[in-house]
């Protein structure tokens, strides 16, 4: 029985370390997300200057991505009037942790005598967010939001595996469900 509480502790741990991923989602209730069936992109500013992970190939894959993802749910892009717009922002931010060490020898526990060192050490993770905002066409009101924040590790050869994962956790929570016939979306 032991054993097995263990393995469920390893697992979980293992499966949590593996997703890497956190997203955060909220969106606006009692809306018919059905009435929304075309979109313009729209980016909050040029990504490739707030962001160290969206490179011009990282942008468009992510492009690729978005737009396979929206066209599953039978959505077309339309620039001249779309029924709601999907905003885009991203950037790059910096978590600085530190870690101190104290080591006292000699003395006792309420007295002086003796001497103590301490070593701090500062470790600096980099992180992407990246956020998608459904907006109304007319009103501009926001009725659907996810951000997802990641790790960033420079590895260019899963860049692509990367965007895959992120947009498909994005996506999930997306309100319009995907549809049983694919809209083919021209590829640029």
């Amino acid at each position: 029985m032991k054993a097995k509480v263990i393995m469920i502790g390893v697992f979980s741990v293992l499966m949590s370390a593996c997703s890497g991923l956190k997203v955060v989602t909220d969106q606006k209730a009692n809306i018919n997300y059905a009435q929304y069936q075309t979109y313009e992109l729209r980016y909050e500013s040029d990504l490739t200057k707030q962001s160290e992970f969206f490179n011009e190939l990282n942008i468009t894959r992510f492009e690729n991505e978005l737009l396979k993802s929206l066209g599953e749910r039978g959505m077309i892009e339309d620039t001249e009037s779309p029924n709601v717009y999907i905003d885009i922002a991203s950037s790059t931010e910096t978590l600085t942790n530190y870690s101190t060490n104290y080591n006292n020898m000699g003395g006792r526990r309420f007295y002086g005598n003796g001497y103590g060192t301490s070593n701090t050490r500062e470790y600096s993770t980099k992180l992407e967010k990246v956020v998608i905002a459904l907006r109304d066409g007319e009103t501009d009101e926001l009725l659907w939001y996810a951000s997802l924040t990641k790790e960033l590790k420079n590895n260019p050869k899963k860049a692509a595996e990367i965007v895959e994962k992120a947009v498909d956790r994005l996506m999930e929570s997306f309100p319009i469900d995907r549809q049983s016939k694919l809209v083919e979306l021209p590829v640029s």
